[in-house]
């Protein structure tokens, strides 16, 4: 695994990671976003899905070695309907 050079970012499709992904394609990296909104960047691979998908995660995770977990609800509706699992998987980082 030492010359593996992919990341995977959970909730990347926001500002931060928007700017993330591109400063890690920039230095060659390969980069999963881990999202429910396809992120506005060219040469990421999207998946679909939340931390809580146990599937969709397994596949962003897949041959990674680096992980920014960016990933919560937003919006008091969101975070509202989210539930104490949601927050518990956040905090953890499953």
């Amino acid at each position: 695994m030492a010359g593996n050079k992919r990341a995977c970012i959970t909730g990347g499709s926001g500002l931060i990671g928007t700017a993330l992904s591109q400063e890690l394609l920039r230095r060659g990296y390969e980069v999963a976003v881990l999202d429910k909104k396809r992120p506005n960047v060219e040469g990421v691979e999207f998946i679909n899905g939340t931390v809580i998908d146990r599937s969709a995660l397994d596949k962003a995770l897949r041959g990674t070695r680096f992980v920014f977990h960016l990933a919560s609800p937003v919006g008091v509706q969101e975070t509202d309907e989210a539930g104490l699992d949601t927050f518990i998987a956040i905090m953890r980082g499953i």
